[in-house]
Parts: C-alpha cells; sequence; structure tokens
C-alpha cells in the first residue's frame, strides 16, 4: 500500500507531504496506482518549483519522497504553494476513492 502524509502546520497551512512504499496493484512497471501517485506528486514538486519559483526541500528514493516547503516569502507563493498542495490532496484522495486499499492518505 502507497501512504501519503500530508501536512499542515499549527495554522493550518500546507507545508509539505510524504509518498511512502508500493500499491502493488500490478507487477512492477505496470501499476498504474503507483503511476498515479507518483505522477501527482512529481508533478506538484515540479510546479513548486517551476511555476511559483520555489525550492522546497525534497528527498527521493526508490518508493519514497518527500516535500517539505520551509520559508514562504510572500503571500503570492504561499497561495500558490497552498493551491498546489490542495490539488494533490484531491488527486490522491480520488485516486484512493477508485482503488481502496491500495492507497492510504493521512493528514497530519
Amino acid at each position: 500500500m502507497v501512504r501519503v502524509t500530508m501536512w499542515k502546520d499549527k495554522e493550518g497551512q500546507w507545508h509539505g507531504f510524504e509518498v511512502e512504499g508500493h500499491a502493488a496493484f500490478a507487477p512492477w512497471g505496470e501499476d498504474i496506482v503507483c503511476a498515479a501517485v507518483s505522477i501527482l506528486a512529481q508533478t506538484t514538486v515540479l510546479s513548486l518549483q517551476k511555476i511559483v519559483g520555489m525550492e522546497p526541500e525534497v528527498n527521493v528514493s526508490e518508493g519514497y519522497l518527500t516535500c517539505r516547503l520551509g520559508s514562504i516569502k510572500n503571500e503570492k507563493s504561499r497561495s500558490d504553494a497552498v493551491l498546489l498542495l490542495s490539488s494533490l490532496a484531491l488527486g490522491l484522495e480520488e485516486t484512493a476513492r477508485n482503488y481502496p486499499g491500495y492507497l492510504q492518505v493521512i493528514y497530519e
């Protein structure tokens, strides 16, 4: 199962996420659940970097990815980051709904 933890700070603002595990929905290279989660997470990181202009702290290894926003300098960047992470959460929730037992989304 893939577990995604979405992190919020004390004020309820998104500040990152962690993806870990493998869905085991299908053999490696054919697993559409793992592919969906990977695409959603990697696109979020790339969008934070290329569209918002942020450099989040990112760690990637086999079956694992973390993205922490760190300090955000202006309100526009904060708003854009919140929108991207909200979109990620929406995509993950819909994937989990369509493939129960293969993806768990946790909010902390």
